[in-house]
């Protein structure tokens, strides 16, 4: 029913979920051996000066986004729908009188309902102007016609259907929950207070801008042509398997985002080489110091991976990683985990002020 395709931005960061039997993906096995000296020039990353005040700022805006995110609504079940509001529905599509496959949503496959904000376009023309000025409470039969081009199910394409809509409430005022010990026991998995969260945050802060400075000091010669084009493996394997999951094609893709091939082609050219870039420069600084993933450190977190996943084998977990990565666990969960010892040793080296 939806007519948009969600987004998906396109990262090469790991991903905490993983997807599993969307078919064989391209794998890169050849290692490239890379001259770091030449293709790197690193800004200075053996002290780094970040200002107490800009450090702050970055928590408080991360701790702010936490609480947005867990926000919640005071439930209105009187009035009329307006344009902008988000009211929760259930609704039964038919075609021909007869319901169609992926077009309702009720009560009993969804008790929860489905929260629609009126005036997104989240849904095929039509439908959320015919709810506006609707009373809360009531059901009504709304008339669209899908679109002609309607890739999703083109067995729809073109042909007006009905939907029998509920609307169940709409959301009120908005709550936003204190950041306190309550909330962070409720929310957040692994602290008892607001206070160790908060430092565990401000680490985390310290560390991402110490990287951001030295990734801004360093200049990029070269980028290794296989860094490239693994990365862009990466972003294939993922998207392919996003599209996949969501019954969806490319170019439903590309035209929810306003793109086109050659567009599309060049932001993921774009997120490859400065995914690249990165590589080079963690890879450069790991070099340099010595830093490295010991074979404890990288078993200890594998098997954590397959703990929170839920995943009792590697050989499932390998299945799994090629399938959304288009590479094993070994190849990502060691790139990662580099990455992030290089990333705590640079946040050893701040110096505030």
């Amino acid at each position: 029913m939806n007519k948009k395709v969600a987004g998906m931005a396109l990262c090469v960061t790991m991903c905490a979920v993983l997807f599993a039997g969307c078919g064989k993906k391209k794998t890169v096995e050849k290692t490239e051996k890379v001259d770091y000296d030449k293709a790197v020039t690193l800004g200075d990353y053996k002290t780094i000066s970040l200002k107490t005040a800009d450090i702050d700022k970055e928590l408080q805006s991360q701790i702010d986004q936490l609480l947005e995110q867990n926000k919640t609504y005071e439930t209105v079940k009187k009035g009329v729908v307006a344009d902008g509001d988000t009211v929760n529905i259930y609704y039964v599509g038919k075609v021909d009188g007869k319901e169609f496959d992926g077009g309702s949503l009720t009560k009993d496959t969804n008790p929860s309902g489905y929260d629609l904000t009126i005036g997104s376009n989240t849904f095929i023309d039509g439908f959320e102007k015919a709810l506006i000025g609707k009373k809360i409470g009531g059901t009504y039969d709304v008339d669209v016609t899908f679109p002609s081009d309607y890739s999703l199910n083109t067995d729809l394409a073109g042909k007006p259907a009905v939907f029998t809509v509920t609307i169940n409430s709409k959301q009120g005022k908005e709550n936003i929950p204190k950041f306190d010990d309550a909330f962070v026991k409720e929310k957040v998995s692994g602290y008892d207070s607001a206070e160790e969260y908060k430092a565990a945050m401000r680490k985390d802060v310290v560390q991402g801008l110490a990287w951001d400075k030295v990734m801004d000091a360093s200049k990029i010669n070269e980028y290794p042509k296989q860094f490239v084009e693994d990365n862009k493996t990466r972003l294939e394997s993922a998207m392919n398997t996003y599209l996949s999951q969501n019954g969806a094609t490319l170019e439903d893709y590309m035209k929810s985002q306003n793109l086109t091939q050659e567009s599309y082609d060049a932001q993921k050219e774009q997120t490859a080489k400065d995914a690249a870039g990165e590589e080079v420069v963690y890879n450069a600084i790991a070099q340099k110091e010595k830093i490295e993933v010991s074979k404890d450190e990288y078993q200890k977190q594998i098997k954590d991976v397959m703990t929170s996943n839920n995943i009792d084998s590697e050989d499932t977990l390998n299945k799994n990683f090629k399938s959304y990565y288009g590479f094993d666990a070994k190849t990502i969960v060691m790139k990662d985990m580099l990455r992030q010892k290089v990333e705590e040793y640079l946040a050893g080296n701040v110096v505030e002020s």
